[in-house]
Order: C-alpha cells, then sequence, then structure tokens
C-alpha cells in the first residue's frame, strides 16, 4: 500500500512536497496534459481536424511497462530515498516486490511474475505522482487505459494503439518498433499488477529486442479540508531482456529514457486529472465526446461514461456542502486467476 496522511489542509504536506507543489500544479509550460483540457472543453468543435501537433505524446504509464522495455537501466541507490525521487535500489526493489500479494494470484502466473522480479536485467521505482483526481476514475483508468489513448487518437497526437483482446488482455503496438500482450494479473484500490511480453524492433537497437515486465501500480487517496480528493501512484518497473547483448545498450541509455519514462508517467497523470475535472466542470464537452470513443469496446465505453456521470453528481454534492467523502465505492475488478478468499 502507497502510505499517505489520512487528511490533509490546504497547504498540508504529502512526503516532502505541500499540495501546490504537486505536479498537476504547476504551469508555464506546454503539456500535452493541458492539450488535453483544451481538447475536453472543445471536443465538440474539434471534430477528426489534426492539429498539426507533432511532439511525443506520454504514453500512458501502463504502456509505459510495456514499451520502455529495452531502456530501462540499473543504476545505483540513493543515499536518501525521498518519496518524489526515482530509484532503482535494492530496498525499493524488496518493497515492491512485498506488494505483490502472490498468496491471491494463482502458482502458474506467480511463476511468470517471480521470473523477472527475482532476476531482472532492469529495475526503476518512478516518481511517486499526486493529481486531483475522483478515486473511481483513476482506477477505472488504470484498468482501460484505452480510453484516454482513444482521446489522443481523436487529438491526433499519438501513434499508440491499444486493442483490447479480453476482459484483461491487451494487445499493444506504440508506433515506435515496440509490440507486445499487456495483462491485468490482479487488482485492488492499492495495488495493480501488470505483465506484458513484447519485443523492440527499430532504429533504436539493431537488433530485435525480446523481453517481459512486470508492473506494480501503487495507490492511495488523500482527502483535504475543502473534500478535495488527491490520487498518490507509484510505478514500479521490472523488465528482463532475453537478449544478454542488450544489457549493456540498455543501460548505456538509462540516463536520458529513464527520465523520459518519468515524465511520461507524470504527463499521463496530468491527463487523468483533466478528465476527471473536465466529468466535473465541462460535463456537455464530455458528453459529445464518449460517442466518438469509437476503438474501445461498447461496454468499456458505458463503464466510463456512467463513472464519470458520478463524477459530476459528486462535485455537485460537494458544492452544496452535502458530500463528506469520496473513497472508491464500486470495488475492483480482479483478474479471473486470482484466489478470493
Amino acid at each position: 500500500m502507497l502510505l499517505v496522511p489520512k487528511r490533509l489542509g490546504t497547504g498540508g504536506w504529502i512526503g516532502r512536497r505541500t499540495l501546490h507543489e504537486c505536479p498537476e500544479r504547476r504551469l508555464g509550460r506546454f503539456s500535452w496534459s493541458s492539450a488535453l483540457a483544451v481538447f475536453l472543453r472543445h471536443a465538440a468543435l474539434f471534430g477528426d481536424a489534426r492539429q498539426g501537433i507533432r511532439r511525443k505524446l506520454a504514453r500512458l504509464f501502463l504502456a509505459t511497462a510495456l514499451c520502455a522495455l529495452p531502456v530501462y537501466g540499473q543504476v545505483a541507490g540513493y543515499a536518501e530515498e525521498l518519496p518524489g525521487e526515482a530509484s532503482s535500489s535494492s530496498r525499493s526493489r524488496q518493497e515492491a516486490i512485498r506488494a505483490i500479494p502472490f498468496d491471491r494470484i494463482h502458482a502458474p502466473v506467480g511463476q511468470k511474475l517471480r521470473k523477472v522480479i527475482e532476476d531482472p536485467t532492469m529495475y526503476r521505482r518512478l516518481p511517486i505522482q499526486i493529481v486531483d483526481a475522483d478515486p473511481d476514475l483513476y482506477i477505472l483508468l488504470a484498468r482501460y487505459p484505452e480510453v484516454i489513448v482513444n482521446m489522443w487518437q481523436l487529438m491526433g497526437v499519438t501513434q499508440l494503439q491499444l486493442e483490447r483482446t479480453g476482459d484483461y488482455t491487451m494487445r499493444v503496438v506504440d508506433g515506435a518498433g515496440t509490440t507486445g500482450n499487456l495483462e491485468l494479473v490482479y487488482g485492488t484500490q492499492d495495488v495493480h499488477v501488470y505483465y506484458a511480453v513484447g519485443h523492440y524492433e527499430g532504429p533504436l537497437l539493431k537488433q530485435r529486442i525480446v523481453g517481459r515486465c512486470v508492473a506494480v501500480l501503487s495507490t492511495g487517496f488523500t482527502e483535504t479540508d475543502q473534500g478535495r480528493i488527491y490520487v498518490s501512484s507509484r510505478l514500479d518497473v521490472f523488465a528482463r531482456l532475453d537478449n544478454p547483448a542488450a544489457d549493456l545498450v540498455a543501460k548505456t541509455l538509462y540516463p536520458l529514457m529513464g527520465k523520459a519514462s518519468d515524465r511520461n508517467f507524470l504527463q499521463t497523470n496530468r491527463s487523468v486529472g483533466e478528465v476527471s475535472r473536465a466529468a466535473e466542470t465541462q460535463w456537455a464537452g464530455l458528453q459529445q465526446l464518449c460517442p466518438r470513443l469509437i476503438k474501445i469496446r461498447p461496454d468499456v465505453q458505458s463503464r466510463f461514461r456512467s463513472t464519470a456521470a458520478k463524477v459530476r453528481v459528486n462535485a455537485q454534492q460537494r458544492l452544496r456542502g452535502r458530500q463528506t467523502t469520496a473513497t472508491p465505492t464500486e470495488g475492483v475488478r480482479v483478474s479471473r486467476r486470482v484466489n478470493d478468499p
């Protein structure tokens, strides 16, 4: 579980940062989340027109875990690990492993996970991100990342393709050489565990790189005195490459690509925050946008629409002073391979 304070005032501390210093509040330079905010506000006017945006879009953190297979590296641990810093230390790695509930995962699936996490080629803990978002909507988008990706596709700013192949599985093509399959093997309010198998073929490396990845997403929820809910999230990524010769290349590229992955995770969380904010304040635009999300399954679209509607109702009740709490209400969808008590 990602530990955060139970309740904070407007200027309360989260780790060693105040709410005013949270990533989603940093302004002053263009970000993809700000572009998404504009898109959501004017969804009815955008149509299918391309906006000429050519900068690389921050990939959704689920896809980041898979698409970063050939570029994560191993570095020495920090002398002092701050909550908001990236880490590849043994301590962080062991904490991430302990967060995986192997006793609730079927043995064959657990064995696949252990083959990666017990002897990874690369490991990285991405910095903790804090975003103002509805907890139910955040969890929904963690399980159905194709919703946000389809929004990005409508904006014309990504080549990432996510195709759902089952209730808990997806086909991922990042448009830059990485193709693979992503599977949600466990999920609760506090932790989600993903397993990915994929390969990379592109200009970055001359040879085909095949690898497996385990990603552990830990989340926590904090309520302010004003009734706003902040979601704290942390992503631990373990990658094991089947090509020993690629190990040296991946480690060489680590300083550049590790920070790029950190930025991707930050921008993705900001985008989730913008969708949550749109559900509260731009409901008409979001309603007009939903029918255009044609690359997601109808049942997923329906689930997203109903969850967003609840976000709007909660916001209205909070403004009237009747909303006292906003903890996750719907529970969590869990892989069929998980043993329930």
